[in-house]
């Protein structure tokens, strides 16, 4: 009889454990020596299930999975590693790691003596091997944080035969108006987006689910260059009375011979819901995971791909997941090389664990300056990037989180004109404006990928893609969108935002 009662206290008791323990596991992680955040940290439970921290340290991780017995494990490279029981979690707790200090670095160095330019090959000879995954499935939780402001904008018809002039002095002064107005002049215009999806790959050949979609920005102080190109065209279009296909020249270059104004440059009524196209959204969201080769050579890293041209330094050997692991820093030794950063190098398998790069002081990427002949000019003078990979059960490397910070500076200056495609040339609608817009962009984005795992081809070839799936547009951030997601934590300026 006592050991039956012992049974049934023993179960009540893990009943209760388990009803007490929370789902969703919320908390901070920063270094015990200087008490500052530790961004991008690893929050995992078991080999291939876990989160990052945001650049506030902060971590949220979806728990319902695990019993109370389970670990957290905390790492991130220079610390040491740090478990805790799910059950001893105290949410919204501090994690404290502490430096790591590595007895074995001078026996490594002494064993493992390459110079950096050879490890840097190794790096790359070996990056099919580490990297190389055929057929897989991919979830993902991404999202982008966007920031403009207008410094210039104007738009002008000069000659429009389906205009009355009065009406195109009128329609003009309108869409002057609208953009000198507090909407948007001198005004920061914020967007975030946050999408969860699964990328299923068989080689080179893509599939793809879009599982949730959110938006949150206020479309009126959009500084989008396609939401500000419909919102003029819809204008145009309302006035224009044609079913015939226009051609379209931008100065001297012929853009369109066959365009339908009113179809191509149709926006969203006010009440309907915004949809994407999934072929349209995988053109730029697919992170290099389509690459034939993999996913490290996908990301066209210069200071890889062309290490040559860069002055790399050995600056210490640590160990990391029970890993020895290369720290090297690098610098522009050339002219044609614009980066400066750190990578985190296997020293086992030479595989490229972490990589931390921003564009050295006065260097500039992708800028484009044909103000006076073309009326375009980019000039792109911030890129800046983490990218980090772990070591799976098979001995190859997934990524686990990657981030990209660019700001752009954009002005465009264009002269643009529309000709009717009919038989009667001298009735045939004819329009060109001049249109200018000067604006800074600073844009982030961070991927986590929260699962990784192998499929086989009947998985591939059984899963149908959707064409389309509906974004959630939101006014104000709502956390319990993402209940039950394993997601990046939201910032305070996230959480703060709402129109």
């Amino acid at each position: 009889m006592q050991g039956v009662q012992t049974l049934v206290i023993s179960i009540i008791i893990s009943l209760c454990t388990t009803i007490g323990f929370s789902q969703q596991l919320t908390g901070f992680v920063k270094s015990k020596s200087s008490q500052e955040s530790i961004p991008f940290a690893s929050v995992q439970i078991g080999e291939n299930y876990g989160v990052i921290t945001n650049t506030e340290g902060l971590f949220q991780i979806q728990t319902e999975k695990f019993l109370p017995t389970d670990s957290l494990l905390f790492s991130s490279m220079g610390f040491e590693s740090k478990k805790i029981a799910l059950k001893d979690f105290q949410q919204n707790s501090t994690i404290y790691l502490a430096d790591n200090i590595n007895e074995l670095a001078e026996v490594y160095l002494v064993n493992k003596n390459l110079t950096p330019d050879e490890i840097l090959e190794k790096v790359t000879k070996k990056a099919s091997e580490n990297y190389s995954k055929p057929l897989a499935k991919y979830t993902i939780f991404a999202r982008k944080s966007g920031k403009s402001s207008l410094k210039d904008f104007n738009f002008e018809i000069n000659k429009a035969t389906f205009l009355p002039k009065k009406t195109q002095e009128k329609f003009n002064k309108e869409i002057k108006q609208a953009f000198k107005n507090d909407k948007h002049k001198n005004i920061e215009h914020r967007s975030y987006s946050e999408d969860y999806f699964s990328i299923y790959k068989n080689n080179d050949s893509i599939k793809i689910d879009l599982i949730k979609l959110t938006a949150l920005e206020n479309p009126e102080t959009s500084l989008d260059g396609e939401k500000i190109a419909g919102k003029i065209f819809k204008l145009i279009a309302k006035n224009l009375d044609s079913k015939n296909t226009f051609k379209v020249k931008s100065g001297i270059i012929p853009v369109d011979d066959s365009l339908k104004v009113g179809e191509s440059f149709k926006i969203k009524e006010e009440n309907e819901a915004d949809t994407v196209k999934t072929a349209h959204w995988r053109e730029s969201n697919l992170l290099g995971i389509n690459h034939e080769k993999n996913i490290l050579e996908a990301q066209k890293l210069d200071f890889l791909t062309n290490y040559p041209n860069y002055k790399f330094q050995l600056d210490e050997i640590t160990g990391f997941n029970n890993e020895m692991v290369y720290i090297l820093s690098f610098t522009p030794n050339k002219r044609k090389a614009k980066y400066t950063g750190k990578l985190y190098i296997s020293a086992d398998t030479f595989a490229l664990l972490k990589a931390e790069y921003q564009l050295a002081p006065g260097k500039r990427t992708n800028s484009f300056n044909m103000k006076f002949l073309l009326g375009v000019k980019i000039i792109q003078d911030k890129d800046a990037g983490t990218l980090v990979f772990r070591k799976n059960k098979n001995n190859s490397y997934d990524p686990v989180f990657f981030r990209r910070e660019m700001h752009q500076y954009i002005y465009l200056n264009r002269s643009v004109s529309f000709k009717e495609n009919t038989q009667d040339k001298k009735n045939r609608i004819k329009f060109k404006f001049d249109f200018k817009i000067e604006t800074n962009n600073h844009l982030v984005s961070e991927s986590l990928f929260v699962d990784n795992s192998q499929i086989t081809e009947k998985q591939f070839d059984d899963f149908t893609e959707k064409a389309s799936t509906t974004v959630e547009e939101i006014r104000k951030y709502d956390a319990s969108i993402w209940e039950n997601y394993n997601i990046i934590a939201p910032d305070e300026a996230i959480k703060a935002f709402e129109y």
